[in-house]
């Protein structure tokens, strides 16, 4: 019962720098957990499920690292004097990126 693009659209707006990945919410060198990202996903109207066991094993990984598998214990882990942070945008590919791969929806 719900567009997809405004499914989309409200996930964008739930990950954004005023929000989850708002500097403030984390602290220097505190890891991001993917079940925090599930959970937040979750509460986005709309959303029924999660898919964490994607074909491509490395799509929860670092901006810019060597392509490896996703951390078994769902957990990235970041230096002492590293916050994370996801700007999206293309003219900043070091801000970090998420990506929606949405089905069903109108």
């Amino acid at each position: 019962g719900y567009l997809k693009s405004s499914v989309e659209a409200a996930l964008v707006d739930a990950f954004g720098t005023s929000n989850f990945f708002n500097p403030d919410n984390f602290t220097f060198g505190q890891p991001l957990y993917l079940s925090r990202l599930v959970a937040k996903a979750l509460g986005v109207p709309g959303v029924m499920a999660v898919d964490t066991t994607d074909v491509e094993p490395n799509r929860f990984q670092r901006e810019g690292s060597v392509r490896q598998p996703m951390p078994r214990d769902g957990e990235l882990r970041f230096d002492r004097l590293e916050i994370p942070q996801v700007l999206t945008d293309p003219s900043q590919p070091e801000g970090g990126r998420i990506q929606f791969f949405l089905n069903g929806g109108l």
